[in-house]
């Protein structure tokens, strides 16, 4: 330009400068306790939906939530999925829960990206929620405690004869409900069983050559129903 700024030549050029996203944000949840409830047996059901907020460029590895439960669950009854489009964490049952044995979970649980943290980027004390969740109790049926059951006896006792007590067993414990028994299947018609405590007792005589028995054994089946709102069978 030979010194002189009103003589000298000059042009103009743009330089494209391509900014590339590195994982500076962590993710945070939006709440410090999330809650859901569960119908006890039930599995692959959502219980809650754990929202998160993240800064990064949307639907990458530093946007990508993971869930991990870290501490509630030692039985392994729950599991967090991602959702792909909201990032959100699907709490899903993948265990059957017993209202009996639990009626409630306390989980913590921890979010993080698919991509570390970048250098000197700690993370938000926001990644770490509790999650409590209630077991709804649900009408379940009796269930005996030996099936089947085998027992042996002579031929030809008369009828009248106590063979054994078939009582069952009704696992919901926190409601009071009554438990009756009929015959399911008797092919030979020699049995019957009190309807109140399951006692069978013969009504005919016990015949190995009858063509009902095979093998020396004689099937029958026996019916235990509970008197519950949707009453259960067994």
């Amino acid at each position: 330009m030979e010194g002189n700024l009103n003589f000298g030549l000059s042009n103009t050029a743009t330089a494209l400068i391509s900014i590339t996203d590195i994982n500076d944000n962590p993710p945070e949840l939006t709440v410090r306790t999330f809650s859901g409830e569960v119908p006890e047996n039930k599995v692959n059901v959502v219980v809650t939906n754990l929202t998160v907020v993240d800064r990064d460029q949307p639907h990458s590895p530093n946007w990508n939530a993971v869930y991990r439960i870290i501490s509630g669950d030692p039985s392994g009854h729950f599991t967090i999925r991602t959702n792909p489009i909201t990032n959100e964490g699907m709490l899903t049952v993948v265990k059957p829960v017993d209202f009996e044995m639990n009626r409630a979970f306390m989980l913590t649980v921890v979010v993080s990206n698919q991509a570390h943290l970048a250098s000197g980027i700690q993370s938000s004390l926001q990644s770490t929620a509790g999650v409590t969740i209630s077991v709804q109790d649900v009408n379940e049926p009796p269930i005996f405690p030996v099936n089947p059951k085998t027992i042996r006896f002579e031929e030809g006792v008369p009828a009248g004869t106590t063979l054994t007590v078939f009582a069952a067993q009704d696992p919901d414990h926190f409601i009071h409900q009554i438990v009756r028994y009929s015959k399911l299947s008797d092919p030979a018609n020699w049995l019957k069983i009190n309807r109140t405590n399951g006692q069978i007792t013969t009504t005919a005589l016990l015949d190995r050559e009858s063509m009902y028995v095979k093998n020396n054994m004689y099937e029958a089946t026996f019916l235990a129903f509970d008197n519950g709102k949707s009453g259960k069978s067994g």
